[in-house]
């Protein structure tokens, strides 16, 4: 049966259908008004002088093309300007108000921009350089502000782009205080992290602890100061702070600096690293190191020094600086090897006891004077000069004028060096000779002193005496006839024959007679023509005077040239040439001499080599210098005049100090010294009359008495 679609009537219907209409994207927006363009070509026409100006706001616009001729013009001329000319130009009015509004509105935009571009700049300038920075920036932008806007404040196309440029500089500005706060919170943890290290460290060296441990104690705080610690700290910022530690104490504390250098820690990796295997450090950390050795180089010195120092100075308090030699020291850091010289020792006692000499006045309660002398006799002990001492003996001759009684701020000076003169002439003689070294200076002090001794004189006569007798001027002498002169040289040559005037008891002058007798005769000659002095008298004024600043043995006058010899000097040259005699028989046998022929003269310019000077052995009346054997000069050397000084000094004073002991021993014993009629000596017992006798053990002080078996029965009588 067939089938097929079969239609329906009912379901037919006329009603055609339609989708609903829904909303879509296809639907179309509204046209848009035409776009007004000049505020474009404005910005355009501006950008081309300013790339700033290309944010301009948006001003009033103008649709007329002679409209953006006209302030292209106008900004093509303000842009040419310097700001102060735009300055000038707006203050003036020399910018006016353009008829034009949207010329007026362009540039006072242009305005404002330029002017806050270049406030900007000036306030950064003043920012980086003298602005303090615990002060508020902001503040800074806040007050130029204000002040601008009170003179342009006028104009809104001005204040717009004027505000835009100062926000961006107090962005910056503001951008700058916060890194600061940063930087200031990462400096003060590195620095508390320095602080922290460096209180382990002091109290560490205040207990006495090895520096070992020190730097195991600084290397324990890194926990507490570390990444998981209470300050939060890199350990190889910490690391550089442990070097900046160890910096700080390689000259003080060498030792510590170098424990410091050689800690380790763990590294990330669980490593033992160094600072020395960090190549950012390792330059400095050699540096230091470099500092530390010569640091522990010049301590392990200092403690050798300290050493023979201790050692000198007993010699010194035994009088014989001449006793100390040079030693060679090896530095046991850094290996190097030195001579420490005899002179440099000696210097380093004398420093080292003169630091301590107001101790010991204070202890003393030693007057100026007293302790003047004191020091004085430490410098001879080792052949110095008191260098204060020196430069008030000196410069007399030369400070002295005729016309100084005028000025009396300069006489005084003069008359207190003269006064140091006489106070060391009455110390020392020898002192003197080595301290003044000039022989005006000399001549002119004798001068004075002769004038006040001999002629009564006050401190202003006897200069201006000194002065006509020393400093004779180019016409000579005018109150001096030639007989007058003739008379004195053949009186002062006369003298010279005589034993005992200058040449002790010799019967013959010596072959340097002459400069003593040329100084006696000038000064001579001098003190007559300056006060009438009769010649005797004057010759007499004049011997004295050179006598007292000479020095001579054996009749033979010496210039010692600053050498430094004891007040002995005569007593231990005889000592000494009595020796050079003794061990040279030979010698003294073929030249036909005595130790009473023997004298001698300086040598080597006074102050040559290393024992301070040398003196060679000549023949008293030629004064020809006695050769050996072997045709060599003999010398005697100071140091060697001045050891001999020394111990005949103490020998002298320990036999006063034993003597006065024996007196307060016997005496409070009730013993007598007895009487040389009796025959024997020795102390007499006047309650049992025994002889007693006594003796000095090693180091004793005090005498200790004994008996000599002898007795005196009958009392004896003195006749």
């Amino acid at each position: 049966m067939a089938q097929g679609r079969v239609q329906v009537d009912e379901l037919r219907s006329d009603i055609r259908l339609q989708p609903t209409q829904i909303q879509s994207d296809t639907y179309v927006a509204p046209a848009r008004p035409q776009e007004d363009q000049n505020m474009s070509r404005l910005v355009d026409a501006l950008g081309s002088f300013s790339g700033s100006l290309g944010r301009l706001a948006s001003v009033t616009q103008d649709k007329s093309k002679s409209n953006e001729l006209e302030l292209m013009a106008a900004q093509k001329k303000f842009s040419g300007m310097t700001i102060d000319e735009q300055k000038s130009a707006v203050q003036s009015g020399q910018m006016p108000a353009y008829a034009n509004d949207f010329v007026q509105k362009g540039m006072g935009s242009l305005w404002g921009a330029s002017f806050g571009q270049s406030r900007v700049a000036e306030l950064q300038n003043t920012l980086s350089t003298t602005h303090d920075w615990k002060g508020d920036p902001d503040q800074l932008y806040a007050e130029a502000i204000k002040a601008d806007m009170e003179k342009y404040g006028n104009d809104p196309n001005f204040v717009a782009q004027y505000l835009r440029q100062m926000d961006q500089g107090r962005g910056q500005a503001q951008g700058v205080v916060e890194g600061r706060k940063v930087e200031d919170f990462n400096k003060d943890k590195l620095g508390a992290a320095f602080a922290g290290f460096d209180t382990v460290i002091n109290a560490g060296v205040q207990n006495g602890r090895d520096p070992a441990d020190i730097a195991k104690d600084v290397m324990g705080s890194y926990q507490s100061l570390g990444k998981d610690g209470v300050l939060g700290v890199d350990y190889d910022k910490l690391d550089q702070e442990r070097l900046n530690a160890a910096a700080r104490r390689a000259d003080s504390q060498p030792e510590v600096a170098m424990a410091l250098l050689d800690a380790s820690r763990k590294s990330r990796g669980g490593a033992d690293t160094m600072l020395s295997q960090d190549p950012a450090l390792r330059d400095r950390v050699a540096q230091i190191q470099d500092t530390a050795r010569k640091a522990m180089g010049k301590k392990a010195e200092d403690v050798f020094l300290a050493g023979r120092a201790a050692e000198n100075s007993a010699l010194m308090t035994s009088g014989n600086l001449d006793g100390i030699e040079e030693v060679r020291y090896k530095s046991p850091i850094t290996g190097e090897e030195k001579i420490v010289t005899a002179d440099s020792q000696r210097d380093r006692v004398i420093y080292d006891y003169m630091q301590n000499s107001g101790k010991i006045a204070e202890t003393n309660r030693e007057t100026g004077t007293e302790r003047m002398s004191r020091e004085l006799r430490v410098f001879r002990m080792g052949n110095k000069n008191d260098p204060e001492l020196e430069k008030q003996v000196s410069g007399i001759f030369q400070m002295a004028n005729a016309g100084i009684s005028q000025d009396p701020e300069a006489e005084k000076k003069l008359v207190g060096k003269l006064e140091a003169y006489k106070w060391l002439r009455n110390e020392s003689t020898q002192s003197l000779l080595s301290h003044s070294k000039d022989v005006k200076d000399r001549d002119f002090a004798e001068t004075f002193l002769a004038g006040q001794q001999y002629l009564g004189m006050d401190n202003s006569e006897a200069i201006n005496f000194a002065t006509r007798a020393t400093k004779i001027s180019s016409e000579g002498l005018p109150g001096i006839s030639p007989a007058q002169h003739d008379q004195v040289r053949s009186a002062v040559n006369s003298l010279g024959n005589k034993p005992g005037w200058f040449w002790g008891t010799n019967d013959t002058k010596p072959a340097n007679s002459a400069v003593a007798e040329q100084r006696v005769t000038q000064l001579a000659l001098g003190i007559m023509n300056a006060n009438g002095v009769p010649m005797d008298k004057a010759i007499d004024m004049a011997s004295e005077a050179v006598k007292a600043t000479s020095t001579s043995y054996n009749g033979v006058l010496l210039d010692l040239q600053g050498m430094h010899v004891p007040d002995n000097f005569s007593e231990v040259m005889d000592d000494q040439l009595a020796d050079y005699a003794k061990n040279r028989p030979l010698v003294m046998e073929r030249n036909g001499l005595s130790q009473s022929d023997l004298a001698i003269l300086p040598a080597g310019g006074g102050t040559s080599g290393p024992s301070g000077g040398r003196f060679i052995v000549v023949e008293k009346d030629t004064l020809s210098p006695v050769l050996d054997d072997q045709g060599n000069m003999s010398f005697v050397t100071t140091g060697q005049v001045r050891i001999r000084g020394a111990a005949k000094e103490n020998e002298r004073k320990n036999t006063v100090l034993r003597d006065s002991a024996v007196e307060a021993g016997a005496s409070a014993k009730g013993f007598t010294r007895l009487p040389a009629v009796s025959g024997m000596s020795g102390w007499l017992n006047g309650k049992t009359g025994e002889i007693m006798k006594f003796d000095f053990p090693d180091g004793a002080s005090a005498p200790v008495w004994s008996k000599t078996g002898k007795r005196i029965s009958s009392p004896i009588t003195q006749r």
